[in-house]
Order: C-alpha cells, then structure tokens, then sequence
C-alpha cells in the first residue's frame, strides 16, 4: 500500500491543506483519505507576509495536523485489515511514503501498527514513474488534477471551502474506484477492470453497492467511517479562522 499526501488549497492560497491519501498498491483502489490544514510556506513579498501574520493572528493551522489526519488514516486501515475486508496473504503489508517526518510520528502512537506494516520511505527526488513504490499515489493525484477543476493547475476555479473540497474529492474517490477503468490503455482495447475488482470486488458486489449509494440515500448511522471520514460528511473542515459558513441540515447525522 502506498500513503502520500496531495497538496492543494481552498478559498486562499492563504490556506493550503494536505489530503492524506492511502492507496493499494497493486489495485490502486483508494481506500481513505484525511484533510490537514497548512500554514503557507514557500516565497512570498512583504506584503504577502504582512498579510498571513494578519490572518494568522485570527487562527493559525497546528503544526500537527498532518500527523493526527496520518494517525487516523492509518487506523482506519488497521481496522480494515483486522476486520479483513482488506485481504492479504503476507504475514506483514509494506506501507511505502515519501520521507515526511510526520509520518512515522504518527505510527508511533498506532497500537498494533509495527505487527501489521513494514515502512518503507522512498525520496519525492527519484523519478515518478511506473517503477517508483509510490506510482499509485501520485496516479491517483494526476487524475485529480486533470478531473476536478478544484485542483487543475493555474486554476481559477478552485474551491471556495474545505468541506465542499472534501465532499467532492470524495464523490471522485467513488467515481475513481468504481467506475474508472484501472488503465485507459487497457480499456481502449476493451479492458474496464475498475480498481474495485482489482481490489478484489466482484462485480456483483460492486454493481449492488453502486445502486445502494445511487438509489437510496446513504445515512450516517449505517456506514463504518473513520473520524476524518465523518467530518467530510457532516461539513466540519475549515481554515483556521473561519467558520464553516455553511447551513448543515438535521438529516446528514441520522
């Protein structure tokens, strides 16, 4: 499995966020994600630091955000494994990421973590192709950047709020295991294994979850969500500062 996190921003370029994302690695079926809050870095004038001192003094992103979003990230995975909807045949699954320091931070406070995973840091400097441990992540990052306009570089339509960020990004998670073809190549040739059944979801599996999520409404109360997860659907991230500014109604927290 893969875990790499994809940097984009909402409202501002004043507030970026960092989008944990775990991916397998030989399915490249995405199975969660996790929002941070990041301070913004990087070369700016005078003005521009003038400016993000004013707006950090109304709240500033924890320093530690990545690594709680990572830790919760990961234990939704632990749970996954445990409860075997994720199946395997190795006695102990690689996690592979970059060389981020929050992520073994985050592991260390994971009980049963070291039992069920291997780390394995690769550099952000090699080159990313199909060869690198990290390709399904940063396929998966492509495809977001290429298909929700949130992300597309140079973007003048990103979004407005964290919440809508992440509702969208996961209605394309959906959309990206479910319905996408695992390689565009191989689907020209008429291959349209989706990264579901690359996963190990039958057709008739993922055929009756598609119509349970499109033909009824989904509720709270009945779903298995990780803590990042039930933010996304009940409208909770914001940028530091600001508040959700959002109406959230009643029935989303049945």
């Amino acid at each position: 499995m893969t875990a790499d996190g994809f940097e984009t921003f909402s409202y501002s370029q004043y507030y970026p966020c960092h989008v944990n994302t775990f991916v397998g690695s030989d399915s490249e079926y995405v199975y969660t994600m996790g929002f941070s809050n990041l301070r913004r870095k990087g070369r700016m004038t005078s003005k521009q630091k003038a400016r993000r001192t004013e707006l950090e003094n109304q709240g500033k992103a924890s320093p530690s955000a990545i690594q709680k979003s990572f830790r919760i990230c990961t234990d939704k995975i632990l749970q996954l494994i445990k409860s075997k909807e994720i199946s395997t045949s190795a006695e102990k699954n690689i996690l592979y990421t970059d060389e981020h320091k929050a992520y073994p931070l985050a592991f260390r406070k994971l009980d049963g973590f070291e039992e069920a995973f291997e780390h394995v840091q690769i550099s952000s400097k090699k080159p990313r192709t199909v060869y690198n441990n990290l390709f399904p992540s940063n396929y998966f990052h492509r495809f977001l950047r290429m298909d929700l306009s949130d992300h597309t570089r140079e973007t003048l339509q990103w979004a407005k709020c964290p919440s809508a960020l992440m509702a969208r990004m996961e209605a394309f998670r959906f959309a990206y295991n479910c319905f996408n073809p695992r390689r565009v190549k191989a689907s020209r040739a008429g291959d349209w294994t989706t990264h579901a059944e690359a996963a190990g979801i039958s057709r008739a599996i993922l055929s009756e979850t598609i119509n349970e999520f499109w033909g009824k409404r989904p509720f709270l109360g009945k779903t298995n969500l990780s803590e990042d997860e039930v933010k996304t659907w009940t409208c909770q991230w914001t940028n530091p500062g600001r508040s959700i500014g959002r109406r959230i109604p009643n029935y989303i927290f049945l």
